[in-house]
């Protein structure tokens, strides 16, 4: 065995332990969540509390981190108004009157008096007119129109819209939230029916985790929302090299060369794209 080939395969085992090392610290860091929102409503008075709680790190060495808000925030207390009036500042008036002494007028001399005559004027001559720029062989606004035919596309919009969704779902699976949400009212018979309704609709809802409870005891409307729930380091790559691969790039690119071959438009596209650039 050569010396190149040693090396070569001494280089692979360490790129792949440190890859490995890499991969177990992400599957170590871990990041837990705690959100808890609560609002009392009783005739015009209402209070909302709200906490966030945040704890992320490696086993035995987690940081926490928090914010929370209690009660009404009381409006800020107007400045006082000064009623004092201003004081005008007093100019001094000279007691004794000015008089202007006129002017004595100048008399002009009988050589300055004889007008000068105008120069001779030089013949107007016809400048060439200048020339004409020639005209371009390509349309300058081809990008523009290209991608306003690209903006305006159906099935590229729909492209984007599946690709949403899909990440707003693995996003929210990626969170994993357990959802615990009570609702109180001093009506048994409007938490009757809120109770009819939310078990007729939340089974068509990929809410996961969710339990949902109805508090007859309490002498004014209330909710109360908590959500907790955590990911690693691990799943968060995975999302992200997920969210990246599953982008349709080939359909998208598929669509703008379309549209910059038919980027001369027509009917609705070509009214809007004039409007545009009359603005």
């Amino acid at each position: 065995m050569s010396i190149w080939v040693t090396i070569l395969i001494g280089t692979l085992c360490v790129l792949f332990a440190f890859a490995a090392l890499c991969l177990l610290l992400l599957a170590l860091l871990h990041v837990r969540y705690r959100l808890a929102w609560h609002g009392t409503w009783g005739g015009t008075a209402s209070e909302q509390d709200g906490s966030v709680r945040l704890e992320f790190g490696f086993p035995g060495f987690m940081h926490k981190w928090g914010w929370e808000r209690s009660g009404t925030e009381a409006p800020p207390s107007p400045a006082p108004k000064n009623h004092s009036k201003p004081e005008t500042p007093k100019t001094a008036v000279s007691a004794t009157p000015v008089t202007a002494t006129p002017a004595k007028p100048v008399k002009a001399s009988a050589a300055e008096s004889v007008p000068k005559p105008l120069p001779e004027r030089a013949p107007f001559k016809t400048a060439d007119p200048p020339p004409q720029p020639a005209a371009p062989l390509t349309d300058p606004n081809r990008y523009r129109k290209a991608l306003f035919r690209l903006a305006t596309d159906g099935p590229a919009w729909e492209l984007l819209v599946r690709y949403g969704f899909r990440s707003v779902v693995r996003f929210y699976k990626l969170l994993g939230p357990r959802l615990e949400i009570a609702i109180g009212h001093p009506d048994p018979a409007f938490l009757g029916r809120t109770a009819g309704h939310w078990y007729a609709v939340s089974p068509l809802l990929p809410l996961g985790e969710t339990i949902v409870g109805f508090r007859f005891q309490d002498r004014a409307p209330t909710l109360r929302v908590r959500a907790e729930g955590g990911f690693s380091g691990l799943t968060l790559l995975l999302f992200c090299v997920n969210s990246v691969v599953t982008f349709p790039l080939i359909g998208i690119g598929r669509r703008a060369w379309l549209g910059w071959r038919r980027r001369e438009m027509t009917g609705w596209r070509a009214f809007a794209y004039r409007r545009i650039q009359a603005l």
